[in-house]
C-alpha cells in the first residue's frame, strides 16, 4: 500500500500517515464545501425565478458574502480532528474556528437587519417626510450596532469561558459596573428608549401638529434624545423624548376635520319667534361657508345679560390658521344676518334696586 512507509515517521505525536490523513480529510472538505455552497446558491437562484420576494436575494447575497477564510478555516478544524495535540493546540484550533464562523454568523445577522432596515423605509417612504425617514434610518442603525455589540460580548465571554478565566465573577464585576452605569446615563438611555419607544408605536410623525401639556406645534425633527416643535408663538420647543411617552399627547393631524364651538347671546328682548329660528339661520350661515359643516344649534343657558346659543361646527382641515379664518367668516356672516333680523347683542348690564327706609 502506498505511503505506508509514512507510519514508520512520527512528529509531535503523530505519525506521517495521520498527517497525510488529515491534508486529504482538509482538502476534501474544502472542496466538499465549496460544491455545498454553489448547490445552495444554484438552488436559491432557482427559487429567485418563481418567487417576487427579495428574501431569496439576500440570503443569495449573505452566502456568496462568506468569506474564503471561513472555508479554510472550517476545513482545516475538520482535518485537526484526526490528529493529536496538547490541550492548548486544541483550545487554540478550536477558538479560532468558533471566531472565524461567529463572526461570519454576526456579519450575515447585520446583513439580514441591514435588509429589513432597507424594506422598512422602502415601505414608508411613500407615507413619510425626509425627516421620518433619517429618525427611522437612525433607530435601525443604532439597534443594528447595537445587536452586533451584544453578539460580541457573547462570544467574548465564550472564548475567555474557554481559556480557563473565571466568567462568574467577570459577570458579576460587569453587572456592578453596568449598573453603576446605568444609574449615570438613566436619563440619557431613558431618551433613546423612548425614541425607539415612539419609532416603534409611532404616536405623531415629522409635520404633525400636537399639543403636549399647554404647548401646542408642529413636530420639526424627532432625534435620538429629543425632539424638536415650532411652537404657535414661533419658538422652538425642544422636549425631551423620555417626557413625551410619559405626557399626555393630542395628535390634531391624525383627524380629518377640526371640532369648534362658540357661544352666541342675545338680548332678552328678542321675541320667542325670533329665538325659535336662531338655529336654523346658523345653520345656513354655516353650510354657506366653504369647508364648514353644521354639526348643532341649541338654546344652552340664561345668561346674566343674554339668551345663550351653543353652536357646534366642523372646519375641514387640520389646520389651525384655516380654523381661525373660517371663525371670522362665520362671526362676519352672523352679525350681518343679525342686522338683518333686528337681533341685538346686549351689552353686559347689572340692575341695582335701592330701597329707601323711612325714618
Amino acid at each position: 500500500m502506498p505511503f505506508q512507509f509514512l507510519k514508520n515517521y512520527s512528529l509531535w505525536g503523530n505519525t506521517g500517515w495521520e498527517y497525510l490523513l488529515a491534508i486529504l480529510a482538509f482538502f476534501a472538505s474544502l472542496v466538499v464545501l465549496k460544491i455545498f455552497e454553489r448547490i445552495v446558491v444554484a438552488r436559491f437562484k432557482g427559487l429567485t425565478k418563481k418567487t417576487e420576494s427579495s428574501i431569496d436575494d439576500i440570503l443569495i447575497d449573505v452566502i456568496n458574502d462568506i468569506g474564503p477564510l471561513f472555508y479554510f478555516v472550517t476545513a482545516f478544524f475538520i482535518g485537526f480532528q484526526s490528529l493529536s495535540a496538547t490541550d492548548t493546540i486544541e483550545r487554540v484550533v478550536r477558538l479560532v474556528f468558533v471566531v472565524v464562523a461567529a463572526r461570519e454568523f454576526i456579519n450575515a445577522v447585520a446583513r439580514l437587519t441591514q435588509y429589513g432596515t432597507k424594506r422598512y423605509l422602502e415601505k414608508s417612504k411613500e407615507e413619510s417626510t425626509s425627516m421620518d425617514i433619517e429618525h427611522a434610518s437612525t433607530i435601525m442603525k443604532m439597534l443594528r450596532k447595537t445587536l452586533v455589540v451584544i453578539l460580541w460580548l457573547v462570544l467574548g465571554t465564550f472564548i475567555l469561558s474557554n481559556f480557563g478565566v473565571n466568567i462568574t465573577s467577570l459577570i458579576t464585576g460587569l453587572g456592578i459596573g453596568g449598573i453603576a452605569v446605568g444609574l449615570a446615563l438613566q436619563n440619557v438611555l431613558g431618551d433613546i428608549f423612548s425614541s425607539v419607544s415612539i419609532f416603534l408605536d409611532k404616536p405623531f410623525k415629522v409635520g404633525d401638529f400636537i399639543q403636549v401639556g399647554q404647548d401646542q406645534g408642529t413636530v420639526v425633527k424627532i432625534g435620538v434624545k429629543s425632539t424638536r416643535i415650532d411652537t404657535l408663538r414661533g419658538e422652538e420647543l425642544v422636549i425631551s423624548n423620555k417626557e413625551l411617552t410619559s405626557a399626555r399627547i393630542q395628535n390634531y393631524s391624525q383627524t380629518e376635520e377640526i371640532r369648534d364651538s362658540i357661544t352666541l347671546g342675545v338680548s332678552y328682548d328678542t321675541p320667542k319667534s325670533t329665538l325659535r329660528n336662531i338655529p336654523s339661520m346658523v345653520e345656513n350661515i354655516i353650510n354657506n361657508i366653504q369647508n364648514t359643516r353644521f354639526d348643532r344649534c341649541r338654546f344652552s343657558a340664561f345668561g346674566d345679560s343674554a339668551i345663550n346659543f351653543k353652536v357646534i361646527y366642523f372646519v375641514e382641515s387640520t389646520s389651525f390658521a384655516v380654523l381661525d379664518e373660517k371663525k371670522e367668516d362665520l362671526n362676519y356672516a352672523i352679525l350681518d344676518k343679525f342686522e338683518q333680523e333686528n337681533i341685538e347683542f346686549p351689552f353686559p348690564t347689572r340692575t341695582v334696586h335701592l330701597k329707601q327706609e323711612q325714618a
